[in-house]
């Protein structure tokens, strides 16, 4: 994503109204977010001036919130229940865990990931990461791990 952007009502040129469209006009349902530079602060605004339409949950990096890192969920309300759902900081702006109701009596898990750019601590990210104890065994595993 490369930075949060700017919460600003009707102006299109911003990310996030982007989003807001994109997930409306193409009926996607879940979308996983990495190098979001999504603080607290922004994300409770976002999913005020969203409200309607979008649920965000982030997890940003601890020590430089706005200015690296960052793993977000953005779920489309009109096609997903987010009554119900269970997250999991498992590396706080490196991977977040959801567990969400689908398809009736069904749950998903989704294990979002951003993997560190320089090699050593990818490998080391990756370790850690298997590792973890996650409270659900994740159904899809998908974000930007930064294997070259």
């Amino acid at each position: 994503m490369r930075g949060g952007g700017h919460v600003c009502t009707g102006n299109t040129a911003d990310k996030w109204s982007k989003i807001n469209q994109l997930m409306r006009d193409r009926k996607i349902a879940i979308l996983a977010l990495q190098e979001t530079h999504l603080t607290k602060e922004h994300e409770k605004k976002l999913n005020e001036l969203f409200d309607v339409n979008l649920e965000i949950i982030g997890s940003p990096d601890p020590r430089n919130p706005s200015g690296a890192k960052g793993v977000a969920f953005v779920l489309n309300k009109k096609m997903v229940d987010t009554t119900d759902l269970a997250i999991t900081v498992v590396l706080p702006g490196r991977a977040i865990l959801m567990k969400l109701k689908w398809n009736r009596n069904k749950t998903l898990c989704i294990l979002n990931v951003y993997g560190p750019n320089d090699g050593q601590e990818n490998a080391q990210f990756w370790r850690t990461l298997m590792d973890a104890h996650l409270p659900y065994p994740p159904d899809i595993l998908l974000g930007d791990f930064n294997v070259v």
